[in-house]
């Protein structure tokens, strides 16, 4: 991701001399200055609706009786975030202060306290790609897992696990930005600052929370459990297409200096050929191997070559989005093969699609951009490589280590999951008093039939928070 951020908030410096010149030159800078902030707020806007795309993609990927709860932690996320971004997150994404490499720790920064006027659109730019972050988890512990527990950990990696990372990455002191003075990771729009963030958290969170009831027999045998609604799921995956145009091409992060078009078109079009390549390859070779036109598979494989161009769609040839997306969506499929097989649960498959796809796409990104392995077989090339793969274990080691210790830490106070009655009769139901259907045949789960209102507000009242 272009890096902007100090000269973005660094306030204008007037001197004292040739007023009028001065005045033009003042002029000129403050129109950039307010075409780069629309550029990012516009862009924010786009990626923020990305937001429908994940709730329609999860509601469609459960049972009925769970859709509610679905569309309910993906709000939750929201709020959780935009709290936890404007109190702390940014502050320690971005908050330079004595040059630690580490973690921002700018007392300005913190809950906005003192930035300069410019910070606000960098402010909800970086905002939603963190709450993009923090949603992955959402899907991959659908149908059981404790509302009230999720928001507490949905809390903590968006304001602190996440922006530690983009401080590694994203700002001018991290170390991963630094390097070793000739070479450095290499992130772009987020392979592995938001996809494999969050894909590392949903494996993780997806194991301590556990399976849901059925899914596994006690031989280890999968039994399926298709979501309720593939149109829902299907719509979802349109509107991530379409916001991940933003998404890439916005993380320019400017449009008003001398070649940003060109970047930001660059990394538009490897986005479309990606998706292209991975969607429709996956498709034949679904057709191939199971005999049928899978529509789920497709747009599966479209969104993992998404997340995986992420890394290095400014600095790849279109060849190399062509081939970035043909192996992102076989990266994709046998992800999503293998975790059934390890009685790992997840409904969207999130795992797959984020965890699998952004780590390819670091490799990738070292592999087929302008200065990478392939088109530079020099000592460089190799170290940006090394580069990437120290970024990459880094970036695993440290999100699944803290979220072993904040799913665990939950879990002892029992907090992870809910209990046995609540997932067979629905979270819909069963603890929000909001049936997805109305009246559905989920009344009729637990040999009980509970159609009026009164019974379900009486069946609350005796429930656990969840």
């Amino acid at each position: 991701m272009n890096n902007n951020l100090s000269g973005m908030m660094a306030t204008s410096t007037v001197l004292p001399v040739n007023t009028t010149t001065m005045s033009e030159r003042d002029i000129i800078k403050g129109l950039q200055e307010n075409v780069d902030a629309m550029f990012l707020i516009f862009c924010g806007m786009l990626i923020f609706f990305m937001k429908a795309g994940f709730s329609f993609l999860e509601a469609g990927a459960v049972r009925k009786k769970s859709v509610v709860n679905s569309l309910f932690r993906n709000f939750m996320d929201l709020y959780i975030c935009g709290m936890a971004y404007w109190l702390f997150g940014f502050a320690f994404a971005y908050g330079n202060y004595n040059g630690n490499p580490f973690i921002g720790h700018d007392p300005n920064y913190f809950a906005l306290a003192s930035i300069a006027p410019a910070g606000y659109a960098m402010w909800f730019f970086q905002m939603v790609f963190g709450e993009a972050a923090a949603t992955i988890v959402s899907g991959s512990v659908a149908e059981r897992a404790n509302s009230l527990g999720y928001v507490m950990a949905n809390f903590l990696i968006a304001g602190f696990v996440y922006p530690v990372v983009t401080h590694w990455v994203w700002s001018t002191d991290g170390w991963l930005f630094l390097g070793d003075g000739t070479n450095a990771f290499t992130d772009f729009a987020g392979s592995g600052c938001v996809h494999v963030v969050g894909g590392s958290c949903a494996l993780i969170a997806t194991v301590i929370v556990g399976p849901r009831q059925g899914r596994f027999d006690h031989n280890g045998s999968v039994n399926e459990m298709k979501g309720h609604n593939l149109p829902f799921t299907a719509l979802g995956a349109l509107i991530l297409f379409f916001g991940f145009f933003a998404f890439n091409g916005g993380s320019q992060k400017s449009i008003s200096q001398p070649g940003d078009g060109v970047i930001v078109a660059k990394a538009v079009v490897n986005t479309m050929i990606a998706a292209s390549f991975g969607g429709g390859s996956l498709t034949f070779i679904v057709r191939c191997t199971e005999k049928r036109w899978s529509l789920l598979q497709g747009l599966n494989g479209a969104l993992a070559s998404m997340v995986a161009i992420c890394a290095g769609c400014a600095t790849m040839h279109p060849l190399g989005a062509c081939l970035t997306g043909i192996i992102a969506g076989l990266v994709y499929y046998g992800y999503s093969k293998v975790t059934p097989r390890l009685m790992i649960d997840d409904p969207v498959d999130a795992i797959a699609l984020h965890l699998g796809g952004g780590s390819w796409g670091l490799i990738a990104c070292a592999l087929f951009s302008d200065t990478g392995v392939l088109l530079n077989w020099n000592q460089a090339s190799f170290m940006g490589l090394a580069w990437q793969f120290i970024g990459l274990g880094t970036i695993c080691a440290w999100c699944m280590s803290l979220t072993a210790a904040i799913f665990g830490s939950l879990k002892v106070f029992g907090m992870v999951g809910i209990d046995a009655e609540a997932e067979s009769f629905g979270q819909d139901r069963h603890v929000h008093g909001e049936p997805g259907y109305g009246d559905d045949d989920t009344a009729l789960l637990m040999g009980r039939e509970r159609s009026d209102s009164s019974a379900d507000a009486e069946s609350l009242e005796n429930e656990k928070w969840y």
